[in-house]
């Protein structure tokens, strides 16, 4: 770095990959804790930071759009390389019997409906799901696994959209669930669905990662982690729901139940 004539500084206008990636990890984190402190309460106290951030308590913790930025990136980008990888998922491994499917095609369904009284066929919504599905499995016979694979690989880039778009509407469901909390606005239940997607993303890349090393080590202890984590992705939500919103135990496993259908 040299001084320019006005006194400006002078920084060399090409920059390596790993340089840009570790100012952007500097500029985002800070290095100042609220990251470090943020994320063991979103890991271990579930519904703990969205309380101190309906206290008032927000200079303390880490913002929760970045992070939720960055937790996405780092989760996404790991499921990406995954994808990518020769051990990643394959059709066989799906262990879908799409030979049973193959021998149906668009006229068979089509004829097998029109025998059928009115009420007994298919909705149009199911309909249309159905003719798409045996138009590609015509596409693809004899090539089932190539198709059980672009199916895979299309769901992984779709899911950064959907979980963006995914945001405001788990929102909105929980405000309608929790309707009668008058002293909780849209954005409460935005920061605090915010918190529960970076949570889920920890959660999920632990999962992944011990699933990855099942997969090289072959320990039973990784089998019965992987399952606890599981299960934590179940009960985290739970807690956090209870935590947050202070209603009964059986009051949150229905709402639990309804949201988790809802968002479905």
């Amino acid at each position: 770095v040299s001084q320019s004539r006005y006194g400006q500084e002078n920084t060399e206008p090409h920059e390596s990959f790993g340089v840009l990636i570790k100012h952007f990890v500097f500029d985002l984190l800070h290095f100042d804790g609220k990251f470090l402190v943020s994320l063991r309460y979103l890991l271990l106290k579930p519904g703990r930071l969205t309380k101190e951030y309906l206290k008032g308590k927000i200079a303390s913790y880490f913002n929760p759009i970045r992070m939720y930025l960055f937790m996405s990136a780092v989760f996404f980008l790991l499921i990406f390389n995954l994808g990518s990888s020769e051990e990643a998922l394959t059709a066989k491994e799906i262990n879908m019997d799409s030979t049973s499917l193959s021998g149906v095609s668009q006229s068979t369904y089509d004829s097998s409906q029109q025998k059928l009284s009115v009420k007994d066929r298919d909705g149009r919504i199911v309909y249309w799901f159905k003719k798409r599905i045996y138009a590609s499995l015509e596409r693809y016979k004899g090539r089932e696994n190539e198709l059980l694979q672009h199916i895979k690989e299309r769901f992984i880039h779709l899911l950064p959209t959907w979980m963006m778009i995914s945001l405001p509407l788990f929102s909105t469901i929980l405000m309608l669930l929790y309707w009668r909390k008058k002293t909780f606005y849209f954005a409460d239940h935005f920061i605090f669905t915010l918190h529960l997607y970076i949570a889920q993303y920890l959660q999920l890349i632990i999962l992944v990662g011990l699933i990855r090393l099942h997969d090289i080590f072959k320990w039973k202890l990784l089998n019965g982690l992987t399952f606890f984590m599981s299960l934590y992705l179940f009960i985290y939500t739970y807690k956090a729901l209870r935590n947050v919103y202070l209603e009964s135990r059986s009051k949150t496993i229905l709402k639990f139940l309804e949201l988790g259908f809802l968002h479905f």
